[in-house]
């Protein structure tokens, strides 16, 4: 199964903030919704409205993101394409954020794979005011973070699939909180 995230426009803002817009939010056919400090704006990137998520240490809860419900059985080798535009208007990536959080259920509880969005390796430096494309962010070459399952930081996706394929995905949000 592929679940594309690439019409997703984020505009990270103060320490970090993303922008989705609401057409393609409801593209996903799956649905989803915000948590933390995470609201729509207007206008957005190449649509009427965007889901913003701000990141600052002064401003409660420090943290937001979008929750994206995905379909009954998808497992980690049915991911095939995470993607999504982004803006910082202020800050810049770094410190594990922004980031997929893909949920999965493992032999012995809840784990999750991070896939960090912004320039690899070191995923920091995402230059402001422009909007810029994070590609697949799951090919078989990305680096991913699966240290939670067992593996290892910056673990080439593969191999994740290889390990650990058959687990079941619970969930897939995009968080900023750093």
């Amino acid at each position: 199964m592929k679940i594309i995230i690439n019409s997703k426009k984020i505009r990270l803002a103060l320490a970090a903030a993303f922008v989705v817009p609401a057409i393609a939010l409801a593209a996903v056919g799956a649905g989803y919704s915000f948590f933390g400090d995470a609201m729509l704006v207007t206008p957005g990137y190449a649509s009427p409205s965007s889901a913003q998520i701000r990141s600052d240490s002064t401003v409660p809860p420090n943290y937001g993101g979008v929750d994206f419900n995905v379909p009954a059985g998808l497992t980690v080798a049915g991911l095939s394409t995470l993607s999504t535009d982004y803006e910082f208007i202020a800050g810049s990536c770094g410190g594990g954020a922004p980031r997929f959080q893909v949920n999965v259920t493992t032999p012995t509880g809840s784990a999750n794979i991070f896939v960090y969005i912004g320039p690899p390796p070191s995923y920091t430096g995402c230059p402001l005011n422009v909007w810029m494309n994070s590609g697949n962010l799951v090919t078989p070459a990305s680096l991913v973070d699966a240290s939670q399952l067992g593996g290892t930081l910056y673990e080439p996706f593969s191999a994740v699939v290889a390990a650990y394929g058959n687990y079941p995905i619970t969930g897939i949000q995009i968080v900023v909180d750093a």
